[in-house]
């Protein structure tokens, strides 16, 4: 599914990533976790987004901390912190991972994002549940527990 009939061509400056244990690092707004006595559980709205392209940044290439301190300190958003899903782990749940930092206006470090543009709306509600578990299995990267 992930690179059927129903995606839409990427864009010259956009690369789809194949390596499949490189993690892709999302910043988690603090209202898309919820907490209880097991600990703090990812919202499948945090893998949500009206482009239907999920913004992340590649592991590969910027540290879990450094793509923390560039969405709080330099893009001023809030953030609970830096949870991580593997690009196998985007493609069990049907989405591509595509990298398009080369692209005009990207101007977060080492950018890349979820591709669901070909998945239709049941579709990715199931993608986001899927990878909002497996983030929340993985757990936080950055910052580190107190």
């Amino acid at each position: 599914m992930n690179d059927g009939p129903g995606w839409p061509v990427l864009d010259d400056c956009e690369t789809l990533i194949e390596t499949g244990e490189e993690l892709q690092w999302r910043q988690i707004n603090p209202q898309h976790l919820d907490s209880d006595l097991n600990g703090a559980h990812i919202t499948p709205l945090a893998f949500q987004d009206s482009t239907r392209r999920v913004s992340t940044s590649r592991s590969s290439l910027i540290s879990a901390a450094q793509a923390y301190d560039y969405h709080v300190n330099v893009a001023q958003r809030a953030s609970a912190g830096t949870w991580a899903v593997s690009v196998d782990e985007i493609k069990a749940a049907s989405c591509r991972a595509i990298d398009d930092r080369a692209c005009d206006g990207v101007e977060t470090p080492a950018h890349s994002y979820i591709d669901m543009r070909g998945l239709d709306r049941t579709q990715r509600r199931v993608a986001r549940v899927e990878l909002a578990t497996r983030a929340t299995v993985r757990g936080r990267h950055h910052p580190p527990a107190k």
